[in-house]
């Protein structure tokens, strides 16, 4: 047994209770998907006055990173406690969220910031697989804020799932 955050756990193989997947345009646009219920999309500038947001000039994977932690921001129900399952079609954010830390200093500062929060939400990262962007669709959609091709991938994903 290890204790996690003041909760005794046995470890072994998780399974993923929530399961994640954000897309960043790289101009500022952001989306995140959290299972089939929960969604949202940023447009370019809809969250510049957050104290964690990256500039303009930041690369995409500063970008990406940051999706992460605003979906934990926006969802802290849905991660407290949660064992989750994050899917990017960013490599070095994968990298980044396997060990919470990265040498770009945007990236480590939010993978700091989401350290912090899985601490105060008791949630763990178990899985984190990037995957190529071609698959990584609703939340691409999501993110450039294409509402139709989401909608349409949205009844593909959930007619496979069931």
């Amino acid at each position: 047994m290890v204790a996690f955050n003041g909760k005794a756990r046995i470890m072994g193989k998780l399974t993923p209770t929530v399961r994640l997947a954000q897309d960043a345009t790289g101009h500022g646009g952001i989306g995140i998907f959290f299972d089939a219920d929960h969604a949202i999309g940023f447009g370019p500038g809809e969250l510049a006055s957050h104290p964690f947001c990256p500039s303009v000039n930041d690369e995409v994977m500063v970008w990406e990173t940051f999706a992460v932690l605003i979906a934990i921001e926006l969802f802290p129900g849905l991660v407290k406690d949660a064992f989750i399952a994050v899917y990017s079609d960013n490599c070095v954010t994968a990298k980044a969220l396997k060990s919470l830390r990265h040498k770009v200093p945007g990236v480590h500062r939010l993978v700091h910031r989401i350290f912090i929060l899985a601490t105060e939400l008791n949630f763990r990262f178990v899985e984190v697989t990037h995957i190529p962007g071609k698959f990584n669709g609703l939340a691409d959609a999501l993110s450039r804020k294409q509402v139709a091709r989401y909608k349409k991938l949205l009844e593909a994903w959930t007619s496979a799932d069931s």
